[in-house]
């Protein structure tokens, strides 16, 4: 089973690209990276797996990606 692992992804392009990839793969294969714990309650209630992190905590990426296949990053504006 192939995990995507999607940082920043609780944006715009985020959210879309996370409802395509939820359309095709099972929750439990997506990896969803995000500063808020906030904007990532609704995505875990959906059963994807949840991690705070940011491009200046290599360790929280490090914990993200563990086990990934594959790495959407989406950049963000800041």
């Amino acid at each position: 089973m192939e995990k995507i692992s999607v940082g920043v992804a609780t944006g715009n392009l985020g959210n879309t690209v996370i409802k395509t990839l939820l359309k095709k793969i099972a929750p439990q294969q997506i990896h969803v990276i995000s500063r808020s714990e906030e904007k990532l309650s609704e995505l875990k209630q959906k059963g994807v797996k949840t991690f705070i992190g940011n491009y200046n905590d290599v360790t929280s990426l490090e914990i993200a990606m563990e086990s990934v296949d594959s790495v959407l990053l989406i950049s963000a504006g800041d």
